[in-house]
């Protein structure tokens, strides 16, 4: 019974964080340059505003499309 719910404890992380980086990819798409809008829908989402670093680079990283989001940040938060 162990293995079974270990395994769905798992199978649950997984998801969560595919749904993260899809859910991430559509924002960044539909809101390409509106970062006000994007951080809106993540704090919607129950997210706050220390984990979205995090939540960023752990997602889509940093690059050409997604500079716009780090603009803004305390240094200390960018690492």
């Amino acid at each position: 019974m162990y293995v079974t719910a270990q395994n769905r404890q798992l199978s649950a992380k997984s998801n969560l964080e595919r749904m993260e980086k899809l859910w991430m990819t559509i924002l960044i798409k539909h809101f390409s340059n509106s970062k006000a809008d994007i951080l809106k829908f993540i704090r919607m989402a129950g997210y706050r505003d220390g984990e979205m670093v995090d939540l960023f680079d752990r997602t889509v990283g940093r690059g050409p499309k997604t500079d716009f989001i780090y603009k803004g940040f305390r240094k200390n938060d960018l690492r």
